[in-house]
C-alpha cells in the first residue's frame, strides 16, 4: 500500500516554522525565568530595625491603565500617608516621569517591562532591590495579573503583608493563577463580570480599606508647555498607533478624516506617537494636503500631555492618547474594537463631572470579548475586523460636531 504525505506548501514553510521555533524559546525562556525567581527566594532580606511600616504599591501596566488608575490611586494611599508611612511605586518606566510629580510617594522606582523580561542581570538587581528594601506590605491592585511581573514580585519582596486582587485569567493562564494566589497573603474579591475600569479601581480600594470609594474621573497635571510653532493657533491632534497592530485604524482613514477637518476648518493636523512608529508619522505627512506636523517620536510622556491639552480635538485608535485626552478635559474620537469592550471604554458618564468625554466609533459582532485572540484576522499586522467596520465619515461626522457644533448627520451604535 502507498502513502502520502501532507506537504505544506513552499512559501508557508519558513513562516510555519518560524512561529514553530518562537514558541519553543518562549515555553524554555518563561520556564527559564521561574526558575530564575525560584533561586531569588534565597537571597537574604536585610533586617528592618527601623519601626515605620514600609509600603510598596506595584503597577506595571501601559500608560492607558496609569491614567485610569490615577482616580483611585491617592485615595489607595493617603491613610498610609496619614500616619506617616513610607510609600514608594514600582511603576512602569513609561509613565513614572508623570506619577513622581502627580502624588506624594516617598519614592517612585520605575521598572523597564522589556527589560525585566528579557535581560537577566536587570531582573536580578530589580529583585535585590526589593528583596532589601525590606517592605512590610506589598500592594497589587492590577484587576488582570501578570504572572512574570506583579505576582513574582509579591512572591520575591518577602514582604509581611502581600495584597492583590483575585483577578481574572486575561493575563495569565488559569492553573498559573491559582499557583500564584498562593503568593498573596490577602486576596481581595472582585466582581467577575464585566465592569467599568474606573469602577473596578475604585472596588479594588472599597475593599482595600473596608469604606466606600466615590467615582471620579481620573486628572493629569500638566507640566510642561506645547512648542512654540503651535503657541496662538488651533490645531488638533491625530495618534494612530496603538500596542496591539490589530487596534490600529488603516491609516488612509485617518488620512480622509484629516483632509476633511483641514478642508472644513483650516486647523494644523498634528501627529503624536511613540518611538517605533515614525512610518505612521512620515505616511500621514507626507499624504495629507493640509498642514500637518509630524511630531511622532519626538514627545515626552509629560509634553505629549501638554499637546493633548491644548489642541481642540484629539483623533485616536484605543491607546493612551484618549484616556489622556479624557484626563485633560480635551474632546476626543476614538476607534473601538470589542476585544475588552466596557472595560476601557466606551466611557461612562460620572454625575458630578462635566468634562467631554471621548466619543467611542464601535459596530457590535459577536465575537466581542475575544481577549485579542481573533479567529478572523488576516494576518498578524492587520486591523481587527470589528475595527475596520468603522468609517472615516463616522469619524468626521463626530468631529464636525465638535469643531463646528454641526449636528450629527445619524444616530451613533448603542451599546
Amino acid at each position: 500500500m502507498g502513502w502520502r504525505c501532507a506537504m505544506l506548501p513552499v512559501e508557508e514553510v519558513p513562516v510555519k516554522m518560524i512561529n514553530a521555533v518562537r514558541g519553543v524559546f518562549t515555553a524554555c525562556w518563561f520556564v527559564s525565568l521561574l526558575f530564575l525567581d525560584l533561586l531569588c527566594l534565597i537571597i537574604p532580606r536585610h533586617r528592618n530595625d527601623s519601626s515605620c511600616e514600609k509600603i510598596l504599591v506595584v503597577r506595571l501596566d501601559a500608560v492607558g491603565d496609569f491614567v485610569l488608575w490615577t482616580a483611585s490611586l491617592q485615595q489607595l494611599i493617603t491613610p498610609y500617608l496619614s500616619k506617616n508611612y513610607h510609600v514608594s511605586l514600582l511603576g512602569n518606566a513609561s509613565w513614572t516621569s508623570v506619577a513622581d510629580q502627580f502624588a506624594s510617594f516617598s519614592e517612585v522606582i520605575p521598572l523597564d517591562r522589556d527589560r525585566f523580561l528579557s535581560n537577566i542581570p536587570y531582573r536580578l538587581r530589580t529583585i535585590l532591590r526589593i528583596r532589601q528594601a525590606c517592605y512590610t506590605t506589598v500592594i497589587v491592585p492590577a484587576y488582570s495579573r501578570e504572572l512574570l511581573f506583579g505576582d513574582a514580585i509579591i512572591r520575591l519582596s518577602g514582604a509581611r503583608n502581600r495584597i492583590g486582587s483575585m483577578g481574572d485569567c486575561t493575563n495569565i493562564r488559569p492553573w498559573l493563577k491559582k499557583i500564584a494566589d498562593t503568593w498573596y497573603t490577602r486576596l481581595l474579591p472582585a466582581d467577575p463580570t464585566i465592569c467599568y475600569e474606573l469602577q473596578r479601581n475604585a472596588e479594588f480600594v472599597s475593599r482595600f480599606w473596608g469604606t466606600d470609594v466615590p467615582l471620579t474621573m481620573p486628572s493629569l497635571p500638566i507640566q510642561s508647555s506645547i512648542p512654540e510653532e503651535l503657541r496662538g493657533i488651533e490645531y488638533f491632534v491625530i495618534a494612530p498607533g496603538a500596542l496591539v497592530a490589530g487596534k490600529r485604524w488603516p491609516l488612509h482613514n485617518f488620512r480622509d478624516v484629516i483632509d476633511m477637518i483641514q478642508q472644513k476648518c483650516g486647523i494644523t493636523g498634528v501627529v503624536c506617537g511613540a518611538t517605533g512608529e515614525e512610518g505612521m508619522g512620515v505616511a500621514l505627512s507626507n499624504t495629507s494636503h493640509g498642514r500637518i506636523l509630524d511630531y511622532v517620536g519626538r514627545t515626552t510622556l509629560t509634553e505629549l500631555i501638554a499637546l493633548i491639552a491644548g489642541a481642540k480635538l484629539v483623533l485616536s485608535n484605543d491607546s493612551a492618547a484618549v484616556h489622556i485626552a479624557a484626563a485633560v478635559s480635551t474632546p476626543s474620537v476614538c476607534v473601538l474594537g470589542g476585544q475588552h469592550f466596557g472595560r476601557f471604554l466606551p466611557y461612562q458618564r460620572i454625575a458630578v463631572d462635566e468634562r467631554p468625554l471621548p466619543a467611542a466609533l464601535f459596530h457590535v459582532m459577536p465575537c466581542f470579548q475575544c481577549n485579542w485572540i481573533c479567529s478572523n484576522k488576516i494576518s498578524e499586522e492587520a486591523p481587527f475586523p470589528c475595527v475596520t467596520l468603522v468609517t472615516s465619515d463616522e469619524m468626521w461626522q463626530e468631529a464636525k460636531y465638535i469643531l463646528l457644533q454641526e449636528p450629527l448627520s445619524k444616530k451613533q451604535p448603542e451599546v
